[in-house]
């Protein structure tokens, strides 16, 4: 998901400015409370966050206030906990582009 939220607010314009990037985000992934297998078999939950992506996925399921060890097993968790976990997706894909393109590139919907 983190390069596909990156790529996505790299190549918005101000034209298709009509949502925020996370609202682009919950509208492409769509939520999901219980942890699933998406389509490449990787166990992920939320709105597309990658459950088996190393000791990343673990920090940021704990630092959003959820037992990483139940999602993992196929347990669900809370919308504001999904919630948490897209904002710290998004602000992290923002640095990101920000570090790989400076200010070159402005996007309205990333606000």
């Amino acid at each position: 998901m983190f390069k596909y939220i990156a790529l996505a607010l790299g190549s918005l314009s101000s034209a298709d400015a009509y949502m925020s990037d996370l609202q682009l985000i919950e509208d492409g992934e769509g939520l999901r409370l219980c942890t699933y297998k998406d389509t490449k078999g990787i166990k992920t939950v939320c709105y597309g966050f990658n459950l088996e992506r190393g000791s990343s996925a673990r920090s940021r399921v704990q630092a959003a206030g959820e037992d990483y060890n139940k999602l993992l097993n196929m347990g669900c968790t809370t919308q504001p906990v999904c919630e948490k976990l897209l904002s710290t997706e998004v602000q992290s894909a923002r640095g990101i582009v920000q570090s790989q393109y400076g200010n070159s590139i402005s996007c309205p919907a990333a606000q």
